[in-house]
């Protein structure tokens, strides 16, 4: 999504598989036993970041003054209210 970057340290990233498993949108894949974000379907939505036990994903905004268009954005594709 524009505005927001979601990324995964393979460093941090033991391959467990619980982003994977939690993201709704195909947003993730599985390649050669660590995750990677698939920018074409990620939303930037944080779950992966969430679920992560190791806090090998990150999700990063741009810019904090388009903070109130990419919470709108957020609401009209998925509910972010945990």
């Amino acid at each position: 999504m524009e505005g927001v970057e979601v990324r995964i340290d393979p460093e941090k990233c033991t391959g467990c598989g619980s982003c994977f498993k939690t993201c709704i949108y195909d947003g993730l894949r599985m390649k050669k036993d660590k995750a990677s974000i698939k920018q074409e379907n990620c939303l930037g939505c944080g779950r992966c970041e969430m679920t992560c036990p190791n806090k090998a994903v990150s999700v990063t905004i741009d810019n904090f003054d388009r903070i109130d268009e990419l919470i709108a954005r957020f609401e009209e594709r998925t509910d972010i209210t945990g």
